[in-house]
C-alpha cells in the first residue's frame, strides 16, 4: 500500500500490513529522498502527531527508504494527545520501534509551560534518547487575517532554559 503526501503527487511505499493512511503526516522529505533528489534530507522530521498508528506509519516509511527519523506529539492541557497518549506512553512506544527514532518529544500544543510539563513526563520515564522541545510562542489566535502568538521573546527565552533543565 502507499501513502500520498499531502504536498505532492508522489507516493511513498509502505511495508505490508502497515497503516495505509494518516491525516497529518507530511512526507515531502521522504518523497524527495526516495526519488534520489539532490535535496535529499538527512532525517525525517515527523511532528504534531496525535496517535501511535500515525507515528508508526511514518516510522515505517522512513525505515523503508533507509532514513533516520525523529517524531514529536502535540499534547493538550490535560497532558495527553488528541488520541489520549501520555508522554510516558510515547516513550514506551518509541522504545518498541525498530529501527528506533533518533529523538522524540513534544511540539505545538497550548504553549511553552504545558510543553515543559510534557517533557518532564518523558524524561521521568528515562527515554534513553534525546528529547525534543518545540513549543509555540504562546497560544495562536487570529487577529484579522493574521495569526498572532501571545508569547514574548522574554517568555520564550525563559522557556528555553526550562526545557533544557527538564531534559530536552
Amino acid at each position: 500500500s502507499v501513502l500520498k503526501s499531502p504536498r505532492t503527487r508522489f507516493r511513498v511505499p509502505f511495508a505490508a500490513g502497515a497503516p495505509s493512511r494518516s491525516s497529518k503526516i507530511c512526507l515531502n522529505c521522504l518523497v524527495r529522498h526516495s526519488m534520489s533528489c539532490v535535496l535529499a534530507p538527512d532525517v525525517a522530521w515527523i511532528e504534531t502527531m496525535s496517535s501511535l498508528e500515525e507515528i508508526k506509519a511514518a516510522a515505517i516509511a522512513a525505515a523503508n527508504v533507509g532514513m533516520p527519523y525523529t517524531f514529536t506529539a502535540s499534547f493538550d492541557t490535560a497532558g495527553r494527545t488528541m488520541m489520549g497518549i501520555t508522554p510516558a506512553a510515547l516513550v514506551e512506544f518509541a522504545q518498541s520501534l525498530n529501527p528506533p527514532p533518533l529523538a522524540i518529544g513534544a511540539n505545538c500544543g497550548v504553549g511553552a509551560s504545558d510543553l515543559v510539563v510534557s517533557i518532564l513526563g518523558m524524561t521521568a520515564k528515562e527515554a534513553g534518547i534525546p528529547i525534543i522541545a518545540k513549543a509555540n510562542a504562546g497560544v495562536p489566535k487570529f487577529i484579522g487575517a493574521e495569526i498572532h502568538y501571545s508569547g514574548t521573546p522574554e517568555l520564550m527565552a525563559t522557556y528555553v532554559g526550562l526545557a533544557a533543565d527538564s531534559g530536552a
